[in-house]
């Protein structure tokens, strides 16, 4: 049979063979930016008494002329904000690591030709209000034709006592950001791309009754009785009937729970312990509440619900709910839009037997609860986050424009870029692929045509 004589950079196909050779190296590391944009923020808006360490930062800037691509007129060259990248560039924000360094971060929503960008970066640490000057600097840099793969890492954003988290931005099924990757699966009348507080959320019809089914079902393993956690919530109530309990974030409640719930699931027991509940909602009295199942008591659980006993819940409003169990105090703490309203005053809140249901957004239960509103980024962390951190995710979240400053700087800047890994133009990666014809062969080379030999 003939021989193939090729080189780098060649493909070369006769009679249905193939032999590929991908051509040229990694898109370079050395990427030179067109601008930056300068984030200063405000640590007095950075409660607490220490610094925080890889805070999730929301940049959410809207209408920027520069972040529009360069075929609107701005300077972004990627559609898809392809050569975005932040870093830090002081010791301090870099700490431990050493100065400059990349920050991790996701894009939840880019929009080329309005100059919109939705972003979440890590920052390793956060400056608090007692800390002094200065305030925490990171700097985004953009405008570079070479980068021409993704800069995010998504999963480096949460750190490892988050055990989901949900933008809820996407069409269709709705992805975790984590590493642990949940997939949230739309039932019953839900709707994508709704108005969030953030960015765009999912709208749940459940009607004023609460009576048509919409939820989000999260297969996301067990809630186990060793565990701290918090969940956490922006939610908007279109409506409600006064005195109905509406949930919103929950986990269990899928058995014949201690508080004696009549749809007992046929794969779970009904005796207990069977598994307790534990649920973000809107409470009979009309205001937020950290539900608890209770009723058994075999462990001394004997623990009602965590009623905020302020103001009743509005609609047409949007709140930001959290909750926050402590297993080392037994203590559980209600957080309604930044600011804690309710916590235990004796430490005894536990859960008498692992949670091994999927969790639920959207409902409290399988009945007729369902939430008539929007849900905008959904969190669960296998942790008691401290009020200072969720102050100042409220603050951050509520009011990006004033919770940091920007100042836009033009360039060029020489800054580290991930080089992006060598692919194949002729199977659509980045490059130019020719094609010719030699007699029964076709020629598909990286570069310009050249003279392409065969011996028999």
């Amino acid at each position: 049979m003939g021989h193939l004589r090729r080189s780098a950079g060649t493909t070369i196909i006769r009679a249905g063979l193939v032999l590929l050779v991908f051509g040229g190296a990694a898109t370079s590391a050395s990427a030179a930016f067109a601008r930056r944009k300068v984030i200063t923020i405000d640590r007095t808006l950075v409660p607490g008494t220490a610094n925080h360490v890889n805070f999730p930062v929301l940049v959410s800037i809207a209408g920027d002329a520069n972040l529009q691509t360069t075929a609107n007129g701005g300077s972004v060259t990627s559609a898809q904000g392809h050569d975005i990248l932040f870093r830090g560039e002081d010791a301090t924000t870099c700490a431990p690591a050493g100065s400059p360094c990349r920050l991790d971060h996701e894009i939840e929503s880019y929009d080329g030709v309005t100059g919109t960008l939705v972003a979440w970066v890590r920052v390793p640490t956060l400056k608090y209000s007692g800390a002094g000057a200065p305030d925490t600097v990171i700097y985004m840099y953009y405008g570079d034709a070479t980068v021409t793969c993704s800069q995010q890492n998504k999963t480096g954003v949460w750190d490892a006592n988050y055990r989901e988290v949900f933008h809820l931005n996407e069409s269709g099924d709705h992805t975790d950001s984590t590493k642990n990757a949940f997939t949230a699966v739309g039932k019953g009348a839900v709707t994508d791309g709704a108005a969030g507080q953030i960015g765009p959320a999912v709208d749940f019809g459940g009607g004023l009754l609460g009576t048509t089914p919409a939820r989000l079902v999260v297969s996301d393993g067990k809630l186990t009785t060793t565990t701290s956690f918090t969940f956490e919530a922006w939610v908007y109530f279109r409506s409600y009937v006064s005195g109905g309990f509406v949930g919103f974030v929950t986990k269990g409640r899928e058995c014949l729970n201690f508080d004696g719930s009549p749809v007992p699931q046929a794969t779970f027991c009904s005796v207990e312990p069977c598994g307790d509940w534990v649920s973000l909602y809107k409470a009979g009295v009309d205001k937020f509440s950290f539900g608890w199942a209770w009723g058994g008591g075999l462990l001394g659980c004997k623990v009602s619900n965590l009623d905020d006993p302020g103001a009743v819940v509005n609609t047409g409003q949007w709140y930001h709910v959290a909750g926050a169990f402590d297993l080392a105090t037994k203590i559980r703490r209600l957080y309604v839009n930044g600011t804690q309203v309710v916590a235990d005053a004796v430490g005894n809140a536990c859960l008498e037997a692992d949670i091994p249901h999927y969790g639920l957004l959207g409902i409290d239960n399988l009945e007729n609860d369902f939430l008539d509103g929007v849900l905008d980024e959904v969190r669960v962390s296998f942790a008691a986050r401290s009020a200072a951190w969720i102050q100042t995710g409220y603050n951050n979240q509520s009011s990006p424009g004033t919770f940091y400053a920007v100042a836009d700087e033009a360039g060029p800047f020489v800054v580290a870029a991930t080089a992006c890994p060598s692919r194949n133009p002729c199977a659509g990666g980045p490059g130019t692929c020719y094609l010719r014809s030699i007699g029964n062969m076709t020629d598909y080379t990286t570069r310009a045509p050249r003279s392409t030999s065969l011996r028999s």
